[in-house]
């Protein structure tokens, strides 16, 4: 017969080996879930401009964007800004969408009186 000790000694054993094991298998779902959401967070390919018109090509985007973004500040009502939206609505018109251009309240022209309100699409 075992001592009540001993009983008490197994017992604790058992339950540090179990929390070792709980926490060992936390662990590595833990990092199976930094994997899974890296790999999931992964950006596509790039789509070269060859495919159809029909199709997303993000080298076609890139070169509107770099248009759009251009190397200057363009604030809205500036020159700049308004040749971003002559683009930005030839690019759409030529897609096939029917295009009107507004003028409104909500957005001032570049160093204009708020009575000149910007253009907005």
């Amino acid at each position: 017969m075992t001592s009540t000790g001993s009983v008490s000694s197994l017992l604790d054993d058992h339950e540090a080996r179990r929390r070792r094991v709980g926490g060992a298998l936390a662990l590595l779902a833990l990092a199976a879930i930094v994997v899974l959401s890296w790999v999931l967070q992964q950006p596509p390919d790039p789509v070269p401009a060859s495919v159809p018109a029909t199709a997303f090509s993000s080298e076609r985007a890139y070169t509107d964007l770099q248009r759009i973004a251009g190397t200057e500040p363009t604030p809205i009502g500036s020159v700049g800004s308004d040749a971003i939206r002559d683009h930005l609505a030839a690019v759409m018109s030529a897609a096939g969408f029917n295009v009107e251009v507004q003028t409104g309240v909500g957005s001032q022209t570049f160093q204009a009186p708020p009575s000149q309100a910007g253009s907005t699409m």
